[in-house]
């Protein structure tokens, strides 16, 4: 049984997807460089930016598997397309 794929949660052009892509990549060197401080964190005992800097680091990761998951989808409705032409 084949699955049929929802358009209307994938953008209409791979311009979208590569902008949000960019956006994505830069929340994660953002939250790279947040990492970096989280030793510190813990040796003062900041527990707001403890808490802070693992929530962003948290949506950081989870932009980057919707984004990868945004670009398996348009990349199998392209294909669907090509493979059944209208």
């Amino acid at each position: 049984m084949k699955q049929q794929l929802s358009a209307k949660n994938i953008p209409h052009s791979s311009l979208h997807i590569w902008v949000m892509s960019f956006i994505v990549a830069l929340l994660l060197v953002m939250a790279l460089a947040t990492a970096a401080r989280l030793p510190h964190y813990l040796a003062t005992g900041d527990g707001v930016r403890l808490v802070g800097t693992v929530i962003f680091n948290l949506l950081a990761l989870a932009g980057v598997v919707d984004n990868v998951h945004t670009h398996f989808l348009f990349w199998q409705n392209q294909n669907q397309a090509v493979a059944q032409p209208a």
